[in-house]
């Protein structure tokens, strides 16, 4: 018996040890989503994996060329498939293109994706279908569609250059960066990115003057390219105005006027994307231009006079109408003389391996230009750090307009500001806060109810125990009473008793008395009579 019981202990013990590891095996064909990003993707873009396609010239989805492509015509499509699955599809387009749709060709079911109409767009399989089709197709039905390179991934993590844009933060923008160029961002306002963008997690919405399209398509790629290097993650707005160079304020104005690009619809793009995103802080250009560009002029002029205007209703009342208006808090200004303040990029940040604010910026988004590599890299070669520049450096700035005060410290442009998602968090605080306060009182009213049914309830205790008392000596008073008013009526009737007994008493002997003065009363006349 004993040896039976041990048996069945180490038994037990063997399961309970086994248990936890078979908890972690799925079962056949479960993998997860989770699993599934777990590991890594594998690129599997070739013409092998294009199965059909129609509209459209297939050499060149995988050539390799992300800056040139070509063009469908008609109702195009294409078809992938591959035995491991299809994760996700990259899609490099020259224009940008949408809505179009993605067919799960294992299930039928079918997904309208690309309304956002991102150059480079990624469509994740997993989210659309809740698993990962061996064979999916894409169809271009909304007119011609012009892209570059696709890019085709098995299920799991794809690689780091694959981009997976967020759409910008109508009307919760922390910061906005007005950059006249494609490059700008990296040079003349580097470190702001990788700092507030993602050192502090703030919310950087970027926005460009031009797209550079009227000289080359190469530049809006490496826009995307460069901004998603240094982790920035919301999708840029980037204007359609032309790009060139003049250095001076008004001749800008006038060749844009004679492009047929009028200073008004310069004016009212820069007002809209101050009323769409409602920023806490605005940077941008030197009213110099920086080295003296016409652009880098007129961006400053833009911002500066948007700034008067964007809380005004009556001016461009077509974007009033659709975002409100807004009186933007502070703006900055490069090289500003006025209310200066210096930006240290040159300390080690933590969301970079130690590489500091201008490295980042410099080392690794503007590597991303690589046209202009060659022209514009005297900006910081052969200087060590941000605050070693001697032209035009980065780190100078000039409070232009501020509606919370002046600066004291210098050294942040969001002194005396809080972010939107510390906004936020403030008034979660505040209604935790409120809902704290609101139990508290509830649980001291409760306490108090509590309290005052007590007191009530004893007091009609009391009440009640005062009313059984009285109405017990009542009782009382009124048995002694009646026992008062009953032994007075037996005394009554003891002496009325007495009284009738001692009439009776007198009244017999009087009826004796009488009765025997009859008896000699007759006894006399009968005597006499003889």
């Amino acid at each position: 018996m004993i040896q039976s019981i041990r048996r069945m202990f180490l038994l037990t013990l063997c399961l309970a040890c086994l248990l936890p590891c078979f908890r972690g095996i799925p079962a056949a064909g479960a993998e997860t989503a989770d699993e599934a990003q777990a590991q890594e993707a594998e690129n599997i873009s070739s013409r092998s994996t294009l199965t059909d396609y129609s509209g459209l010239h297939a050499y060149t989805l995988f050539d390799g060329d992300t800056i040139y492509g070509g063009c469908t015509w008609g109702d195009a499509y294409f078809t992938l498939s591959h035995e491991k699955g299809i994760g996700s599809v990259y899609i490099i387009f020259q224009y940008g293109y949408g809505p179009y749709e993605v067919v799960n060709n294992d299930t039928g079911e079918s997904a309208t994706v690309g309304q956002a109409q991102y150059l480079h767009d990624f469509v994740d399989m997993q989210a659309l279908f809740g698993s990962c089709p061996g064979s999916v197709t894409i169809r271009f039905t909304s007119g011609r569609a012009y892209f570059n390179e696709v890019y085709v991934f098995t299920p799991g993590r794809v690689p780091d250059f694959v981009q997976k844009w967020e759409a910008p933060a109508d009307g919760e923008t922390d910061l906005i960066l007005f950059s006249a160029h494609a490059d700008d961002e990296h040079l003349f306002f580097a470190g702001i990115l990788p700092y507030y963008g993602v050192e502090l997690d703030y919310q950087v919405q970027v926005v460009y003057l031009t797209d550079h399209r009227n000289y080359t398509p190469e530049r809006i790629h490496e826009l995307l390219n460069g901004l998603w290097a240094v982790g920035i993650r919301s999708y840029p707005v980037v204007g359609k105005f032309y790009d060139f160079h003049l250095r001076n304020l008004w001749a800008t104005y006038r060749e844009y006027a004679s492009l047929g690009q009028s200073k008004d619809s310069l004016q009212s793009f820069i007002v809209e994307q101050l009323r769409r995103f409602k920023p806490k802080v605005v940077v941008t250009h030197d009213f110099n231009g920086e080295y003296g560009h016409g652009m880098h002029m007129v961006m400053a002029d833009l911002v500066a006079s948007g700034l008067e205007i964007s809380n005004d209703p009556a001016q461009y009342p077509d974007s009033a109408e659709k975002y409100g208006t807004w009186d933007v808090p502070k703006a900055y200004f490069h090289l500003y003389k006025e209310n200066p303040i210096v930006m240290n990029w040159d300390q080690p940040l933590e969301s970079f391996g130690g590489k500091t604010a201008f490295e980042v910026s410099t080392q690794i988004g503007f590597q991303q230009h690589k046209s202009q590599i060659k022209d514009y890299a005297w900006y910081y070669a052969g200087y060590p750090d941000a605050k070693s520049l001697p032209r035009y450096n980065p780190c100078f700035y000039g409070l232009y307009r501020s509606t919370v005060g002046e600066d004291v410290e210098k050294n942040d442009f969001f002194e005396n500001l809080t972010t939107y998602a510390q906004d936020r968090q403030a008034e979660a605080d505040r209604l935790a806060e409120e809902a704290r306060l609101a139990e508290e009182a509830r649980l001291k009213a409760e306490e108090e109810a509590r309290k005052q049914a007590e007191a009530e309830a004893q007091r009609k205790a009391e009440a009640e125990a005062l009313r059984r008392a009285e109405e017990e000596a009542r009782k009382q008073a009124e048995d002694e009473r009646l026992a008062l008013e009953e032994a007075a009526r037996a005394q009554a009737l003891q002496k009325q008793q007495a009284e009738n007994n001692a009439k009776i008493a007198v009244l017999s002997i009087a009826s004796v008395f009488l009765l025997i003065y009859s008896v000699f009363w007759c006894c006399f006349r009968e005597k006499k009579s003889r």
